[in-house]
């Protein structure tokens, strides 16, 4: 059939003829089951990659559990697998070169940039309570510590025969925590009206530090400058949102009402020294 969204499905809209979908029911004795993966390995410099999905689904009710722990700079999970354990409440999507991403606020992965720890846990369950009650829900947590050391000397000649060394150091923090809620309610009080009730809610808190030092000296060892810098940062960040809609077909075809009410609260605090 054409692809319909959720809203064109439920008004009876025509949906896009450019596109298409199909819809494939399970035999009701075929409609049960799990499926999982569980990964674990160890290497030199303590370094470390552990994570783990567990699927399982039985009529309407579908649950997933991924968990993942390492530092070895990985988001613990690929793209398509975090995406589908979000289900319907993934919208928010960002990608990078690096295969760091990003979901509804959730960043998997820090780059390549120094070495990252990462830990992510997640928890995605759907399930229809009768003929006029269906529910789906998410949690899901991640948090990054990524450390970085760099070290430097040069030796500068100048034309008057002299020369200076200039040695310096740079190190940094940046770690980061979020936690995210989505819930969905889906409310069919008869066969012509939907109602849906959607909160959401995500906190996300950064910390960054970084300290450098740089000396100049003369070519017999002399200190000529000598430079410490500290920087510290912190941000914390809560969003609240609550998407409400009614959708009311009427017997004559094409004839609905269509009513959406959102709501989003975002606070933000910095601090820096």
């Amino acid at each position: 059939t054409d692809l319909k969204t959720d809203e064109q499905k439920l008004t009876g809209e025509d949906g896009s003829p450019n596109e298409s979908e199909i819809n494939i029911v399970l035999d009701e004795d075929k409609s049960k089951g799990w499926f999982s993966r569980l990964t674990a390995g160890a290497g030199t410099q303590d370094r470390y990659s552990t994570s783990g999905i567990l699927n399982y689904f039985k009529d309407d009710l579908r649950v997933s559990v991924l968990a993942s722990s390492n530092n070895i700079n990985s988001p613990g999970f690929s793209f398509d697998e975090v995406y589908d354990a979000m289900g319907n409440s993934a919208y928010s999507i960002s990608r990078s070169s690096d295969g760091s991403f990003g979901i509804n606020g959730i960043n998997f992965g820090r780059g390549n940039n120094g070495i990252t720890s990462s830990r992510s846990t997640g928890l995605n369950m759907a399930d229809d309570w009768g003929e006029k009650l269906g529910f789906s829900g998410s949690y899901f947590f991640a948090q990054n510590d990524t450390e970085t050391a760099t070290d430097s000397r040069s030796i500068t000649f100048l034309p008057n025969q002299t020369q200076f060394i200039t040695q310096g150091s740079n190190r940094g923090n940046n770690a980061g925590i979020s936690h995210r809620v989505d819930l969905d309610f889906e409310i069919k009080p008869d066969t012509l009206t939907t109602i849906g009730i959607k909160p959401s809610i995500n906190f996300n808190r950064l910390e960054n530090r970084s300290a450098s030092s740089s000396q100049s000296l003369d070519e017999v060892g002399n200190l000529i400058n000598d430079v410490d810098i500290n920087n510290n940062s912190s941000t914390d960040q809560s969003e609240g949102g609550l998407n409400m809609y009614l959708y009311k077909r009427f017997k004559k075809k094409g004839n609905y009402l269509s009513i959406n009410v959102d709501l989003d609260q975002t606070r933000s605090n910095n601090e820096s020294s």
